[in-house]
């Protein structure tokens, strides 16, 4: 659970960082300016990193996650201040125009209004991209707590990062075969297995593997 929501938060984030966070209409043409052209490369940044580390088996949980809140944060901001700060921009191009469309309207000709007739209200010019990194960073910031707390309660590969439960009987690693280090145990009473051991020499429960080969 924790990996599929750690890989699906960052997914959402560089889909965040590509969709626009601020939109508005010029000259009756929509237009959407991405994330990337602000903090969004930096929310994006952090989804590619999580996703390419998550391919390449190297993982850092609390780093991530971590990582997810700062995400979170910035995306809760660009919902509180695209929409107003653009809004508040745009009032101040009118006001700076509103001399020139005066005389204009003096000679009976149209006015100038870049951004349409009407100024709209300030969510009407804020893009989805703000929302998927605030649902983005929140689910990572879950997915990699879910895997930190998940580690703490088994083992992992020092190699790969591939996780296992505690009490498996694990020699090497499932993922990619090297050497998980540490006694190999009994399953049934726990106690340390020698190298080609085939069964054990306290309970006498059979190790799995055949006698002269390393168990685990």
């Amino acid at each position: 659970m924790g990996t599929f929501l750690t890989f699906g938060g960052a997914f959402a984030l560089v889909v965040g960082g590509v969709l626009p966070w601020m939109r508005f209409s010029l000259f009756g043409i929509a237009v959407g300016v991405p994330g990337v052209t602000g903090w969004g490369a930096a929310t994006a940044t952090i989804g590619l990193l999580t996703l390419s580390a998550s391919l390449l088996r190297r993982r850092a949980p609390l780093l991530v996650s971590v990582l997810g809140m700062v995400a979170l944060i910035v995306g809760q901001r660009a919902q509180q201040e695209t929409g107003p700060g653009f809004l508040k921009r745009l009032l101040a191009f009118e006001n700076a125009i509103a001399p020139v469309n005066a005389r204009l309207a003096q000679v009976a000709l149209p006015p100038i209004e870049p951004f349409g007739a009407g100024i709209g209200r300030s969510r009407d010019y804020l893009g989805p991209g703000p929302l998927w990194t605030v649902v983005g960073g929140a689910t990572l910031a879950i997915g990699a707590a879910l895997t930190f707390a998940g580690g703490r309660l088994g083992r992992s590969c020092g190699h790969c990062g591939a996780l296992w439960r505690t009490g498996r009987s694990v020699r090497f690693c499932p993922a990619c075969g090297t050497d998980a280090g540490g006694p190999v145990l009994c399953l049934q009473c726990r106690t340390p297995l020698e190298s080609g051991d085939g069964f054990c020499a306290v309970c006498g429960i059979p190790s799995g593997t055949p006698s002269g080969t390393p168990a685990g």
